[in-house]
């Protein structure tokens, strides 16, 4: 079963809002190729219900409760854009630009980079399998270098 607390709460939601059985990116919570509908946690949550409330209850008891301190700490209910534009709106600053600096390998298996641009600063830069998923990393790196994001916030 699933230990990371991302994976409870971002297996139902697809980071993008684009959850559909079709979809060839994997959730950049998952890492690898499941589909969130395919996950076992959704596959264990759906056969629950066949199996009463009592199954459910289990499941949540053994694998999501116990991480709830860990996932409300860290905000894990949220994506590192919302974050990141929580955070600069909070200080009076407006939201980052997020600029493809890189595209690589063959369009069935593109790469792409894409920089963090926060008040005319690179903040930071990450990478992903679609232009989405590169926003989210390169947000996701502004708020893990808290050094740097200090420096970006200033005295606001």
């Amino acid at each position: 079963m699933v230990d990371d607390p991302a994976h409870c709460m971002g297996l139902l939601h697809h980071p993008l809002g684009i959850a559909q059985r079709g979809d060839k990116e994997p959730d950049s919570f998952l890492q690898g190729d499941v589909h969130p509908l395919d996950h076992p946690l959704v596959v264990g949550l759906g056969r629950g219900l066949d199996q009463g409330i009592e199954a459910v209850r289990d499941l949540l008891n053994a694998i999501l409760f116990p991480k709830m301190d860990t996932i409300l700490s860290k905000r894990l209910y949220k994506h590192a854009k919302s974050q990141l534009q929580e955070v600069l709106q909070a200080k009076g600053i407006s939201a980052p630009d997020y600029v493809v600096v890189g595209e690589t390998g063959p369009d069935h298996d593109r790469q792409f980079t894409v920089k963090a641009v926060i008040s005319g600063t690179d903040a930071a830069t990450g990478t992903g399998k679609s232009k989405q998923l590169a926003q989210e990393a390169a947000a996701a790196a502004v708020l893990e270098d808290e050094e740097n994001l200090k420096l970006l916030l200033g005295n606001k």
